[in-house]
């Protein structure tokens, strides 16, 4: 089996050129993502190298592709909502995606920041605007745990973000509810990830009325 040697320089790049001889890339990232891209990077190669051992080149990159699905960004958004669970704050989580590529992680900060527009997917919206040095969102895709509000799908409309993708409903104060149009050239999709994503909401509640 061959040695994968991963080296990170001191820019911040993660470089995996020594893997695959054959199919070299470089990822570049910010400093203060190094890390987390790092862990992201290195599950995809323990997974990929099982799946295709025994072949001459364990970097399938088809098969990558396929790995980063609806799914494996939900779980990086369920991971922003228990960080807001973990804060007292009600927990949901966003974060959006290009090509698929992480460039904004955000959970909801209403409480720490005391602020009622400090929705996760508020806080995605301006960190992805500030990446990409542009107001507009084309391109990009929108994971959040909780299917957005009336306001957030306001903010959402004016960043002309090409797809949304949704865990569980909002039955009472979520935007199909609420009739909330969205941009007419952005797609929406829920229900990835449902179950979990409601049952964190759920446990946050039951554990508010268990202190009081």
């Amino acid at each position: 089996m061959r040695c994968i040697k991963n080296v990170v320089k001191g820019n911040g790049e993660f470089n995996n050129t020594q893997a695959c001889p054959q199919m070299p890339f470089l990822v570049s990232v910010r400093r203060a993502q190094v890390f987390s891209d790092l862990q992201e990077i290195l599950f995809l190669i323990t997974n990929l190298t099982s799946a295709n051992k025994g072949t001459s080149c364990y970097c399938n990159f088809a098969s990558m592709e396929n790995m980063l699905d609806d799914n494996f960004f939900m779980k990086k958004a369920l991971q922003e909502a228990e960080i807001a669970f973990e804060k007292n704050e009600v927990p949901i989580g966003a974060v959006i995606v290009i090509d698929n590529r992480v460039i904004a992680r955000a959970h909801n900060l209403t409480e720490t920041l005391n602020d009622v527009t400090a929705h996760a997917e508020m806080q995605a919206i301006t960190a992805a605007a500030n990446f990409i040095g542009g107001k507009y969102l084309r391109d990009c895709t929108l994971y959040v745990t909780i299917e957005p509000c009336q306001m957030c799908a306001g903010a959402l409309y004016w960043s002309q973000i090409s797809k949304i993708v949704y865990g569980a409903r909002d039955e009472d104060r979520g935007c199909i509810k609420l009739q909330t149009k969205l941009h007419p050239k952005t797609k929406m999709k829920g229900g990835v990830m449902a179950e979990e994503a409601a049952e964190l909401i759920k446990r946050f509640f039951i554990q508010k009325r268990n202190l009081n």
